[in-house]
């Protein structure tokens, strides 16, 4: 039977129609977590949370019985410690806790509760007792420096409560501390305390003198925002810089001139000559760097300098060149050793590269390739496979993978030989970032200054828990150092201890770099020795500077 033209438009007129019908459905708002979660609906979630946490997450495969018996028994409490129902914000809050026990860095839940009340000040550990400082890093009450107490309860507690959502081995990690310390209102509800506008802090001295402080509380997101502020640079705003200055700094090419005053300068408010010595640039989205070209001029303009301060406290992504261009530093053979190796964990769906994005190749098809005849020569005769991982646990496993040292993607002597590099770190330097800081940290004339990294380099399996709407993410693949150490979970000690929030002292800073590298260590250890023969008045600042111990 033959279709008139009627017919034929009408069909086609149906088709177009459930089509943008179709279409329309990728318009709308995504669901938005539940504002309040049931018993039962609780408890389905819990179970899909533990299933996929055993079959994906790879921190969860090097300790499967332990682990597994911890989670059953983190969901358990949870479960019954809301049989009716739990809102949205707290469960977010519980399911971090859990998290915490796998001991992965790269753990994540999303959203997390962005309207919950933290403390109006900023708190800064110092030996063993923490500063109580304004936004501008400077003492909340000079004659009390230090606080004591929170809401009457002492500091010990809360330090306790706020440990709960890290992992074990960043719980005496400074800068994490402080982050959690300061949710003063996730921290109430875990101590049983109810929620008030203000906060009642107790201050005090070295003489053990108290005072007792009531402020009010604010309101602000717990996400930490990217790159540097004003807050986290107090050396800036103590000259008035706004954080736009800040980001212009690595992105306004007229700041390269000669005849015009770094910004450097101007932090140090130190002489002209000092300035042309010494740079300083901040980085926090490493994939940026292949495609923005005045990033990567201003970061040659850098590696001409003498020395060069490169921040990369808040650095994230995994493209390699910032990585191929720093390795001019490195004065040691570079094609007889691998970068570090990498396995991840097994799960249907996944093919052999997916470790790819990383930057890691199969150690067989590392062999294939003639440009890394040196490096596969020595993968296959002296460098030792990564065996850290018991027994149980390698079967959840794909083989390793290899991340071969990357080639210098400037020619040699691009920089002068002579120049320095200081690179600062912290826990919020991820990813490739965390490779640049294991790799530099064995590099003659670099210094790595900062708090420890976390560990977080691995890819991350992410899934939707189905009734609550939370997105967690976890850590599915691990890396090794090139010696076969396992290096996810376990960062890079720094070699210049500097909490963040501390000001940098540049003209001590660019004296203690200024020396050979034979002569730096020795440099740092006078250091280390003066700071502990001065004495301060009470109340007085910390030293900023603090040499590690390794």
């Amino acid at each position: 039977m033959p279709y008139g033209y009627r017919t034929i438009v009408g069909v086609f007129c149906l088709l177009l129609g459930c089509c943008l019908l179709r279409l329309s459905l990728f318009s709308l708002p995504a669901r938005l977590p539940a504002q309040r979660i049931e018993g039962q609906a609780l408890r389905q979630d819990l179970y899909v949370l533990l299933e996929r946490l055993t079959e994906n997450s790879a921190f969860f495969a090097l300790e499967p019985q332990r682990r597994q018996a911890a989670l059953n028994q983190a969901a358990h409490r949870l479960a019954e410690r809301y049989p009716i129902s739990i809102t949205g914000d707290r469960l977010a809050a519980e399911i971090t806790k859990l998290l915490s026990t796998l001991g992965d860095p790269g753990a994540s839940v999303a959203p997390f509760p962005t309207g919950a009340a933290r403390l109006p000040v900023t708190l800064r550990p110092y030996r063993d007792r923490w500063l109580a400082l304004t936004l501008a890093q400077r003492p909340l009450d000079p004659d009390y420096p230090f606080i004591s107490h929170i809401d009457g309860i002492p500091l010990s507690r809360w330090l306790q409560a706020s440990q709960a959502y890290l992992p074990t081995q960043m719980q005496q990690h400074a800068g994490m501390q402080a982050f959690w310390l300061e949710r003063l209102g996730l921290l109430r509800q875990d101590i049983g305390l109810r929620q008030r506008p203000e906060v009642t802090l107790t201050l005090s001295n070295d003489d053990q003198q108290q005072r007792q402080l009531i402020l009010a509380l604010s309101r602000q997101t717990l996400a930490p925002e990217p790159g540097l502020t004003e807050s986290e640079v107090p050396g800036l705003t103590e000259h008035g810089l706004a954080a736009s200055e800040l980001r212009q700094w690595v992105s306004e090419p007229e700041l390269q001139s000669p005849t015009r005053p770094s910004q450097l300068e101007t932090d140090m408010g130190a002489e002209p000559e000092l300035a042309r010595q010494a740079m300083r640039i901040s980085i926090t989205n490493l994939d940026e760097l292949a495609i923005n070209p005045i990033l990567q001029a201003t970061l040659a303009a850098g590696l001409q300098r003498p020395l060069l301060l490169l921040d990369l406290r808040h650095a994230h992504g995994t493209h390699p060149e910032l990585l191929q261009l720093l390795t001019g530093y490195d004065d040691g053979p570079k094609a007889k050793r691998p970068l570090g190796f990498a396995n991840y964990r097994r799960a249907p769906g996944l093919r052999n590269d997916y470790l790819g994005p990383l930057n890691f190749i199969p150690l067989e098809e590392s062999s294939r390739q003639p440009r890394q005849t040196a490096a596969t020569d020595s993968l296959a005769t002296t460098q030792p496979r990564p065996m850290l991982m018991p027994m149980p646990g390698q079967q959840a496993f794909s083989p390793f993978y290899v991340r071969p040292y990357p080639s210098v993607s400037s020619p040699s002597g691009a920089f002068p030989a002579n120049n320095r590099l200081a690179l600062l770190i912290g826990p919020d330097c991820r990813q490739e970032c965390e490779w640049i800081a294991h790799s530099a940290k064995s590099w003659s004339r670099v210094t790595l200054i900062g708090e420890r990294t976390v560990g977080d380099l691995g890819r991350k399996y992410y899934f939707t828990l189905p009734n609550s709407g939370l997105r967690i993410g976890v850590s599915a693949s691990l890396a090794y150092t090139s010696e076969g150490q396992l290096l996810s979970g376990v960062g890079t000690l720094p070699d210049i201890e500097l909490t963040g929030g501390e000001p940098l002292e540049w003209h001590r800073l660019q004296e203690l770099l200024s020396p050979q590298p034979d002569d730096l260590r020795h440099r740092l250890a006078l250091l280390q020795t003066e700071a502990q023969t001065e004495t301060q008045a009470p109340g007085a600042e910390p030293q900023p500077l603090q040499t590690a111990q390794h």
